[in-house]
């Protein structure tokens, strides 16, 4: 689903809809058997610079810690320029040394 400079879809079915209002009037098609009361978090980047190592806790770590849940994400990337990376799924906890390793300190 493109978007519009308002948040709104720009073709296809749900044309001129926001998020939103997709998510609410075609909630099992977008997010599947998940809960209304759940939460998806949706967040638009326009990124020209390197962002920060994102860490998130384990299950257990964030029942333990917070009596939360853990945060599951997923990304798509509509868009990169050539020579662009990305890193995911680091098993380390030696950021700098994952960093040099792929070249970017």
């Amino acid at each position: 689903m493109s978007h519009a400079g308002d948040g709104s879809a720009e073709a296809g079915p749900l044309a001129g809809m926001r998020l939103d209002e997709a998510v609410h009037t075609h909630h099992d098609e977008i997010i599947g058997d998940l809960p209304e009361n759940d939460i998806i978090q949706a967040t638009f980047m326009d990124v020209r610079e390197t962002l920060s190592v994102q860490v998130h806790p384990n299950e257990e770590q964030a029942q333990r810690l917070d009596g939360d849940h853990e945060k599951s994400e997923s990304w798509y990337i509509l868009h990169a320029e050539p020579g662009a990376t990305l890193i995911a799924g680091s098993l380390t906890d030696d950021v700098d040394r994952c960093l040099a390793d792929f070249g970017w300190k």
